[in-house]
């Protein structure tokens, strides 16, 4: 351990997080992260958030290299395997079957669910890197089964915290991607989208010891970067946090030094100013504001290169220094700030187990057996868009018709936003469709026809010429109508509001 750091009297999450410049802090996270593995910590590095680069992008030089990292599993498909996870948990208690169960020896069981240990998808780079303590990736991941196609990021703006914590149990799964990352880590550093909504307080208060707030000194910035930290120190609702807040580290980056020196000071009187009540007591905060203060270099600015992996005399003096000394402040306000689970995040085991029986389907896809191709196909493109769709010959593992059946039929039909009645002749002819269509008239919610055979929009039921129809004929579904499908179910979801 470097003489400069300090030994830790517990691991820590530090997140950085910013209203502004996604790239300035994610290249702030990945600097840090090295730092503090340089100087001998066990540090871990994942992002949540749409900054122009993979992180994999700043650690590995050879493109092939690149390639390989990009498409390993990551935090990405832990989130997402652990929503299918607990559907399919769900189906099961529909249809009182077997649930599906991850299989590997990264696996471990919470009561009746088994889930993957988040730390089975780190990825050792410190041998790579020449770094003295132990270094690990927690790739972006949603490339694994991507084929030939290029390599993406996860759009995170897009995901849905506010359902995530509400119908997934998410604070519990947020302690257990916490706890088993932390198992073997002294840091985990994360760069995280930054917003006034649930998905700041789900990647900071509910999972964050130390966070670093960026701004620069436009007005603007910092106006909403004081917002957003009053948000995260301020009183907080029953079931987020319990214990202190999170330790806040304001952070001015990526600053113009060269602008005019009037202008210069000004923004930084003000940004002392405003932000001198964050930090702990035990910082002289006006000293660390100006020793953190990240200057804009554009070489660094303009590539994925990193000043932290820079031989000594090729560095930036300015960058280099800035980002050690925020590096060492994070290690010294570690024993300052401790994570407290409450809520769902006291008992996973008790959380997972009641989460399944709030899990919600977006849709749920009402059709003739004759038509079951078309009804798979429905569900696979929507699922390729992220909605949670259902499919009772499938979904649903007892005998048709049956008491059993209809029972589990009617409690998906209680869980689901809206119904997409597949409209073709026999389907119209079928008892249980116009069973099922017509239970969901009973619950005034969305209801969308999708023509694709037969009958058109003015030939259906009286009941349903008043729901806006989608008329596939005579080319099939194609992505435009898609595309109002998934504008249609999207807002149907958010009208519903609370989950039941």
């Amino acid at each position: 351990m470097s003489e400069e750091f300090t030994n830790l009297p517990w691991p820590a999450v530090v997140t950085l997080c910013s209203v502004a410049d996604p790239g300035a802090r994610q290249r702030a996270a990945v600097n840090v992260a090295v730092l503090l593995a340089q100087a001998g910590y066990r540090v871990g590095l994942c992002a949540i958030d749409s900054a122009p680069h993979n992180l994999h992008d700043y650690l590995a030089t050879d493109p092939e290299e690149r390639e390989v990292l990009g498409r390993l599993p990551g935090l990405w498909d832990l989130v997402t395997e652990y929503q299918q996870t607990l559907a399919s948990a769900a189906r099961a208690d529909i249809s009182e079957g077997p649930a599906e169960r991850p299989t590997d020896i990264g696996a471990t069981d919470f009561g009746s669910l088994r889930l993957r240990r988040p730390s089975t998808y780190l990825t050792s780079l410190a041998t790579e890197m020449g770094l003295q303590g132990a270094f690990f990736l927690l790739p972006a991941g949603g490339n694994a089964a991507a084929g030939n196609s290029s390599v993406t990021r996860p759009d995170w703006t897009r995901f849905d915290w506010t359902g995530f914590i509400a119908n997934y149990a998410g604070a519990a799964y947020l302690r257990l991607l916490r706890d088993d990352l932390l198992a073997s880590l002294d840091f985990l550093v994360t760069s995280s989208e930054s917003s006034f909504d649930e998905s700041t307080r789900a990647t900071t208060i509910r999972f964050a010891d130390i966070v670093v707030l960026m701004t620069d000194y436009g007005r603007a910035n910092m106006d909403q970067t004081l917002f957003l930290g009053r948000l995260l120190t301020g009183p907080v609702p029953t079931g987020w946090a319990e214990g202190p807040p999170p330790v806040i580290l304001p952070v001015a980056g990526e600053i113009d030094a060269a602008s005019e020196r009037a202008l210069l000071e000004s923004g930084r009187s003000r940004f002392a100013e405003m932000f001198a009540p964050f930090p702990p007591s035990q910082i002289q905060a006006r000293d660390f504001f100006y020793e953190a203060e990240i200057p804009a270099v554009p070489y660094y600015r303009h590539s994925a290169q990193l000043v932290a992996l820079a031989r000594p005399e090729q560095r930036d003096r300015g960058l280099y220094g800035a980002y050690r000394y925020l590096s060492r402040t994070i290690a010294a306000s570690a024993p300052l700030g401790r994570f407290v689970p409450a809520g769902d995040a006291i008992d996973p085991v008790r959380a997972f187990a009641g989460a399944k029986a709030r899990v919600r389907w977006d849709a749920f896809i009402s059709y003739s057996s004759r038509d079951s191709a078309y009804a798979r196909r429905l569900r696979d493109e929507l699922s390729s868009l992220g909605l949670r769709t259902f499919v009772a010959e499938e979904d649903i593992a007892l005998e048709i018709g049956t008491d059993q059946w209809k029972a589990a039929l009617d409690r998906v039909l209680e869980r689901s936003e809206t119904l997409l009645l597949v409209v073709t002749t026999t389907a119209m002819q079928a008892r249980w469709v116009e069973y099922e269509w017509s239970e969901f008239l009973k619950k005034e919610r969305l209801i969308i026809p999708i023509c694709l055979e037969g009958p058109g929009p003015r030939q259906l039921p009286e009941e349903l010429q008043r729901f806006h129809t989608i008329d596939c004929r005579p080319s099939g579904i194609e992505k435009v109508h898609l595309n109002t499908l998934n504008t249609m179910i999207s807002g149907a979801v958010r009208h519903t509001g609370e989950p039941a």
